[in-house]
């Protein structure tokens, strides 16, 4: 070997070191982390099925009933005999503890669970025979931490709907008292949000979320934690201004703020897994809001 080979053979050997220290280091990661890319991959390639299969549409008014329903997610119940009624033209609010299923009744309304009894019908048909994608599309969502598209604030509030026309979207923003912040952004509605609504606060984003499930015109709202992020003093403008918004829509509200419920024509305790009917509830939005969430019947 000359002079000249034995530096190139360094050379090259000094430059394949680089290279290969790096891979060896991510080794025993690649080596860890195989079993959990391999459950990945078992998910990937799991038929997809759905909780419901119904085909047919409906003209949806907004009721909702739920009737014994059972649910767990393990051998363990969860949800114990749930039976309530959600109609047009009502407040219905959930109060209980983190954690105790509020969240998981809204998911089995909008058919993302299947109970392992009882059932739920949307007026008066029941979910098997129902088209669940065609149904959600007259449900409207707002939930504690919503979903903000990489955007800007029309796009954000038009998803969905994106034949909406620069009256509605304003009503919409109205209502959700965002008119105010979105006019001082820079750009205003063609302001970007940022990645999940990172140029956002806590309450802007739910203002959004808001507006926009406001402008759909739902048949039937979901307001789950809606003002988790915002102070007292526009809770209650807030909550008037979405309960007042469109005549005949059911709500339902699920919270734990008592100035929230207390706007609600019919309350729900939930606790170890049913639901108790909350004696001497307010019973609207013309009603003064009432204390006495503790009492039951």
């Amino acid at each position: 070997m000359t002079l000249g080979q034995l530096l190139s053979f360094s050379a090259g050997l000094v430059i394949l070191r680089s290279q290969l220290l790096p891979m060896a280091a991510s080794l025993p990661r690649i080596i860890e982390g195989g079993p959990s890319l391999t459950s990945v991959f078992d998910l990937l390639n799991e038929p997809a099925s759905q909780p419901y299969e119904g085909r047919n549409s409906i003209d949806f008014k907004g009721s909702i009933s739920l009737h014994d329903v059972c649910f767990s997610y393990s051998d363990e119940p969860f949800l114990r005999d749930l039976s309530i009624d959600l109609q047009p033209g009502r407040v219905t609010a959930i109060v209980g503890e983190n954690g105790s299923g509020k969240s998981t009744i809204a998911g089995l309304i909008l058919g993302f669970y299947r109970p392992q009894s009882g059932r739920l019908d949307a007026d008066g048909v029941p979910y098997d025979a129902i088209d669940l994608r065609d149904l959600r599309r007259s449900i409207g969502v707002v939930a504690q931490d919503p979903m903000i598209i990489p955007g800007s604030v029309w796009e954000n509030i038009t998803y969905g709907v994106p034949d909406a026309g620069p009256e509605e979207v304003a009503e919409a923003l109205r209502l959700a008292m965002a008119e105010d912040f979105v006019a001082r952004l820079p750009g205003g509605l063609a302001a970007d949000v940022g990645d999940g609504g990172t140029f956002m606060s806590g309450g802007q984003r739910q203002r959004i979320a808001v507006a926009r499930a406001l402008l759909r015109r739902p048949k039937l709202l979901i307001l789950d934690e809606p003002t988790n992020h915002l102070d007292d003093e526009g809770v209650e403008h807030l909550m008037r201004n979405v309960i007042s918004a469109h005549d005949r829509v059911a709500i339902l509200l699920i919270s734990h703020r008592t100035e929230v419920v207390a706007l609600a024509d019919e309350v729900f305790r939930l606790e170890a897994g049913r639901l108790l009917r909350v004696a001497g509830a307010p019973g609207g939005t013309s009603r003064p809001p009432s204390a006495a969430l503790d009492a039951r019947e």
